[in-house]
């Protein structure tokens, strides 16, 4: 055998679950939540498809970022949210099509009569 104490580490996102249900900023600053989200981490999804979670994360997508929020993390929440809603896990397509208020509040983003943001549309495509 060539690792014979070879351990898998623990993937960061766990940590977060294992001292109680953490909250959605410390989600998105994980650096492995996007990967972990792909590879259906049953905990993240299953955080991730509670309602006031998804409702927050739609917030990311369709409301404009903070201006006081420090340019490198002003549109980082914005990405990190359309990444995992589009991981194409099929829980998470179901809780958001669950309810149309979600979908349509998408939709009414796009279809803003202003002038959209081309950064923060895009988080919508």
């Amino acid at each position: 055998m060539f690792w014979p104490s070879y351990q898998s580490p623990v993937p960061t996102i766990d940590s977060l679950f294992s001292s109680g249900q953490p909250n959605l900023i410390d989600v998105l600053n994980d650096s492995s939540a996007v990967q972990e989200c792909r590879g259906y981490n049953a905990k993240l999804v299953d955080y991730l498809v509670q309602d006031s979670v998804l409702d927050r994360l739609i917030d990311y997508i369709t409301e404009d970022p903070d201006p006081e929020l420090p340019l490198h993390s002003r549109y980082k929440y914005p990405y990190l949210a359309c990444e995992l809603l589009s991981c194409d896990v099929d829980s998470i397509n179901n809780a958001l099509v669950r309810e149309d208020s979600r979908l349509d509040r998408l939709c009414q983003f796009l279809r803003s009569q202003s002038p959209l943001n081309p950064l923060t549309a895009s988080f919508c495509s």
